[in-house]
């Protein structure tokens, strides 16, 4: 068995990318292949914040889009390479909700404009109930789209946002 082969099985695995990168589980090192510093916390409250400024829910997602844990970091990773393992165990998390809650946030925040929000929330697949809910969000959305003063849109489709946020009872992270 190879010295490379042997240091990564001993290696712990990173919660964001799933690669067995860290040498202690919660010692806050940084994963070379994504960044995410491993927090203890976080990786007990995937929705919360602490030493990374995004939640690791969102991290995963960010490394699956960017290689990274934030987009900030892409220059400070590395490829992953033939003596990196990932674990076969290791799952992202996947939460339908946490994801409309995200682009409900990225809306309010003016990262998304209204037609950003309505094609973001047809992504979101869910349970019919849930989808229900968000179709008849996306149509308060469209008449808003059409049939308001431009001036007005955006204070009315916050309206709508948290009307649809409070109705799934989700609370959006803030940054």
């Amino acid at each position: 068995m190879s010295r490379e082969v042997r240091c990564t099985m001993n290696k712990i695995t990173c919660p964001c990318c799933g690669y067995r990168t860290l040498d202690s589980d919660g010692s806050y090192d940084i994963c070379p292949i994504c960044f995410w510093e491993d927090d203890p916390f976080q990786k007990e409250n995937e929705y919360d914040l602490g030493a990374n400024h995004v939640p690791l829910v969102e991290a995963q997602k960010n490394y699956i889009r960017y290689g990274a844990c934030e987009k900030r970091f892409v220059k400070n990773v590395r490829k992953s390479n033939e003596q990196d393992k990932r674990n076969p165990n290791w799952k992202a998390f996947k939460d339908d909700l946490y994801e409309l809650g995200l682009v409900c946030r990225r809306f309010k925040e003016g990262v998304y404009n209204i037609a950003d929000l309505e094609h973001n929330l047809s992504l979101i697949d869910s349970s019919k109930e849930i989808n229900k809910i968000i179709e008849q969000a996306m149509n308060d959305i469209e008449m808003i789209r059409f049939c308001t003063s431009d001036y007005k849109q955006r204070d009315e489709a916050i309206e709508v946002v948290e009307k649809l946020l409070k109705r799934l009872n989700i609370t959006t992270i803030e940054t």
